[in-house]
């Protein structure tokens, strides 16, 4: 959608819009219409830097990774540590570059993690991946491409929805007795120090 604004001989002729807000539902006045348009595009122009930003860091990461991999093992795990990097949010930032590597979209770098999480386990081929990335909704694209392939989720009965629950608590519980373990552990060595 584009509109053109005429009350405005500094503005640029055409203001782009990304949204779909419905100003008239609001009784927006036009003078407020054209600002907000404003602050839109400098939102989006500011989020098309972060995500050139975010994209730079990822790269870095990735590059970095290849060149550490060959010495000792570990290595690249403490390097990114010293800089105040934890191994899950490197691990992602590196999934999302190479999906970025992959599509040739650089806004992939802006998906949440879940969805790159969910289309790394899946067989998708890059066209389809390309297809999820620059969808306006990628989440239920990715969600379309899914049933395409292995079609429609059967429908979960409520036993089912929180016996998954159940599941899932379970996990995050072991988990965080694994990390208690952990922790004890690291303790009773600083103690003996």
């Amino acid at each position: 959608m584009q509109e053109y604004d005429d009350n405005n001989a500094n503005a640029p002729e055409v203001i782009t819009v990304y949204r779909s807000f419905d100003f008239e539902a609001y009784d927006i006045k036009e003078a407020d219409k054209n600002y907000l348009y404003e602050i839109e595009r400098t939102i989006t122009d500011n989020q098309e830097a972060v995500t050139k930003e975010l994209c730079e860091i990822a790269r870095k990461l990735s590059e970095a990774r290849k060149i550490l991999g060959g010495y000792a093992d570990g290595c690249f795990n403490k390097w990114f540590e010293n800089l105040g990097f934890e191994k899950n949010y490197v691990s992602k930032m590196i999934d999302k570059y190479d999906l970025v590597e992959e599509t040739h979209v650089e806004k992939a770098i802006d998906l949440p993690v879940r969805l790159v999480s969910d289309m790394k386990k899946e067989d998708l081929d890059t066209e389809q991946k390309t297809e999820i990335v620059n969808s306006l909704e990628p989440k239920q694209k990715f969600k379309e491409i899914k049933e395409e392939i292995y079609g429609p989720e059967p429908e979960k009965n409520e036993v089912e929805v929180i016996l998954e629950k159940i599941h899932k608590a379970e996990l995050a519980i072991t988990k965080q007795e694994d990390k208690i373990e952990r922790l004890k552990e690291k303790l009773e060595k600083l103690r003996d120090m």
